[in-house]
């Protein structure tokens, strides 16, 4: 959820910009630490890792997105890492001034619905991994990714578009279903792979997509009641 208006600016003036390089870890899982951050510009991924190394990708961090707020609300070890995943910037608050930000009527209001989108996506998520196969899957976090920044049906552009292997952390998967997933909905006309991007002519249509037979598209199909674009 965006951090605007009032909130924004009360978080701003008590905060300090740093800026960050590719690959670089903001917050580590299990850290004691209680400082939050907000993404001014660049892009994040939110992980863990498994006792055997497998990693999960728990959601992607865009400009203007608070991070760090659980620690810092009940005082418990992080959750996740967060990495960079491009050059950015972040304006950092330290904890003693987040906990003064809570004070506030303005503030908190701000953070009660922040904590009541994450709920919402968080049950979203365990829905998903507990009842859904892997071509749903994929289907579903490709148009989270795609209307993160432009939200309508399309067309939209993955550039550069997240490799398979990542993508099999975002849905819980390995790397090999993903490939075949992405080969089918290409040969079905529903991804377009140009160099490192990854087209997506239409939102409805690739929502679609899990009701139609392996065969070419032809013309996008108008979209049903069942079958609505999910907002990102």
């Amino acid at each position: 959820m965006q951090l605007t208006g009032k909130a924004r600016e009360m978080f701003m003036a008590v905060a300090r910009e740093q800026a960050h390089q590719p690959g670089e870890t903001l917050i580590l899982e299990a850290d004691a630490g209680r400082a939050v951050f907000l993404m001014l510009e660049g892009e994040a991924d939110v992980l863990v890792h498994s006792p055997e190394g497998r990693m999960v990708i728990y959601s992607r961090v865009s400009p203007g997105e608070l991070v760090g707020v659980l620690a810092a609300v009940d005082g418990g070890a992080r959750s996740a890492s967060v990495v960079a995943r491009d050059a950015g910037r972040a304006a950092w608050v330290a904890p003693h001034d987040f906990q003064k930000l809570q004070r506030q009527p303005d503030f908190a209001h701000w953070l009660h619905l922040d904590f009541a989108e994450r709920i919402r996506s968080l049950s979203e998520r365990v829905y998903e991994f507990g009842t859904l196969l892997v071509r749903e899957r994929l289907v579903r976090e490709l148009l989270r990714l795609a209307q993160a920044g432009k939200p309508g049906d399309g067309p939209h552009v993955l550039d550069p578009a997240p490799g398979h292997m990542e993508l099999a952390a975002r849905i819980a998967t390995h790397r090999e279903a993903v490939s075949r997933e992405i080969s089918r909905l290409t040969r079905l006309g529903l991804l377009r792979r140009k160099g490192r991007a990854l087209h997506i002519p239409s939102c409805a249509a690739l929502a679609q997509a899990l009701d139609q037979e392996d065969r070419p598209v032809t013309t996008a199909p108008s979209p049903g009641p069942a079958r609505q674009c999910p907002s990102a």
